[in-house]
């Protein structure tokens, strides 16, 4: 969890970086805006919360979609989290911002 930049402020290389990858300035805009704790469901919204949800958070399905310098960015699709309980389900498009070393194998 320590690995985990939920209040990640990206800089204008990152965002250079995600446009080169997407080429959508709509699905950057996506990125910046719900990698953010504040847009996360209910239940893993807070640090606090996500400090009790640990076991529950590794039940998530997630999937790599983009790297910028030693971080990587996962997407969340809520189709594939549906098995989650209530207030860990998202309700859209949701990215989570991770150390890529955390996140070895994918």
């Amino acid at each position: 969890m320590g690995d985990l930049y939920s209040t990640y402020k990206f800089t204008e290389a990152d965002k250079k970086e995600l446009g080169a990858q997407f080429q959508n300035k709509d699905v950057v805009n996506q990125i910046i805006t719900y990698s953010k704790e504040e847009n996360w469901p209910v239940a893993i919204n807070s640090l606090e919360k996500r400090l009790n949800a640990r076991a529950t958070m590794l039940r998530y399905h997630f999937y790599k979609v983009a790297v910028i310098g030693n971080k990587t960015i996962l997407t969340l699709p809520p189709q594939k989290n549906r098995h989650m309980p209530y207030g860990f389900v998202p309700a859209g498009t949701m990215y989570m911002v991770i150390k890529s070393s955390s996140v070895k194998g994918l």
